[in-house]
Order: structure tokens, then sequence, then C-alpha cells
């Protein structure tokens, strides 16, 4: 599959360029766009795609910002101690934007305390690969992927500990979970669509051996041939 702006999966992500860090004081969050597209290739950013970023500590709301404005989130006076946060980044797009991705909601959760100078935050970047045509559509049978990546450390306890994909054919009625195989840290499935669907929903789920770990939902993230 090629890459193309704004091709399938369009979804908030990460990137190793601009990694989440931590100070004494505070914290600076960066989720490059609203709109990054399949794979790894582009980070977009589309004013079509309207929603928020927030922290929390948690049920507390530490900060919050639109996706349509600049993606960078900074918080300040918190709390010295090792406490858990929650990164949640919702989207929704319009007509105009396309037919896919239509909802997402991404929540990465970690724990944080005062840090000297300033500390890498590691989380999970989720990058997705199949088998697409120009019009967004797979076929009912193909191949699926995920490659997990946590950004900020090679540390063991933060490494990845789990992963599980749920698909959904009825825009999140109702999900499926898949079997995968992982394989040089790309996890791999097969799909099998029923014949009355027109777009696979997907909802991933990665645990860290930290405790931390990210679940991203992306309704409609590409058609059906």
């Amino acid at each position: 599959m090629g890459d193309r702006w704004f091709g399938p999966i369009t979804r908030p992500r990460l990137t190793s360029a601009e990694i989440p860090f931590r100070g004494e004081y505070g914290m600076s969050l960066y989720v490059t766009g609203n709109a990054g597209d399949g794979g790894s290739a582009h980070n977009g950013h589309a004013n079509l795609v309207s929603g928020t970023y927030s922290l929390y500590q948690g049920d507390k709301l530490l900060g919050q910002r639109r996706s349509e404005d600049a993606p960078t989130l900074d918080v300040w006076d918190l709390e010295p101690q090792k406490l858990p946060y929650q990164l949640i980044a919702d989207t929704k797009s319009g007509a105009e934007f396309g037919p896919y991705s239509t909802t997402t909601h991404t929540e990465w959760n970690f724990t944080s305390g005062a840090a000297e100078g300033a500390q890498a935050v590691p989380l999970v970047q989720l990058d997705y690969g199949t088998d697409v045509d120009a019009a967004g559509r797979a076929t009912r049978k193909s191949n699926f992927s995920i490659t997990p990546e946590v950004l900020g450390s090679s540390a063991a306890q933060d490494a990845l500990s789990s992963l599980r994909l749920e698909i959904s054919y009825d825009d999140g009625a109702t999900w499926h979970r898949q079997d995968m195989k992982e394989t040089k840290g790309t996890w791999q499935t097969s799909l099998s669509a029923p014949h009355r669907a027109d777009y696979v929903s997907i909802r991933v789920t990665a645990k860290q051996r930290n405790g931390g770990g990210v679940t991203q939902t992306v309704t409609r993230a590409f058609g059906l041939k």
C-alpha cells in the first residue's frame, strides 16, 4: 500500500520528533495532528476534523485544547508524587473530509512524577497496515496489521506487554475480537467481512509492563469493496 495524505487509517498519533515530557512542575504533551494517516509516513492536520485533547489526573481535568488548534497541551502546578494520568484525544470529521474516521477516541494511560530537568513520558504509538484502493476500500478477505511503538523509552519496564484488536462491521454497535500473531514487532490478522458490511471500525488496546497503555477506537476506519 502506498502512503498518501489523509488516507486510511486517519487518527491522532504521536511521533518520536515530539515526545511528551515531564519536568519538576509541569508536563508538555504533543499529539501530532488530528488526522495522521495510514502507516507512519505522514502526520496530518485537517481543519475539517474537530475535537479535543484533554489531560486528566484521576477525575480532575487539568487542561484541554481543541484539536483544530495547535496540538501542544502544556499543564503546570502538578503534584510532585507519582500519580496516574490520562491523555484523551477525541475527534470528529465532517462529510467534507470524506467517509472514513468519522469519530476517533484515544486514551493514553500513564503514571508520572516530578523529574529533574525534562524526562520523556513513554507512551505507545499505534500504526496500521491494510491494503486499500484509491477510494480507501479493502477486499472483504484481507490482511490487517498493527505496529506498536513505545516512544520515549527503550527500557524493558516500559515495553509492550499485550495487544488486543476488536473489529466492528456495524459502526461500533457490536465488537468481535480478532486473533493476532506477532512477528518482529508487528501484529497481524486476517479479516473476513460479512457480505452486507460497508465499513470496518477498529478498537485496539495495547498495554505496557509499567501499567500504562493506550486504547484507540476508530469508527469507519476504512471501507470495503
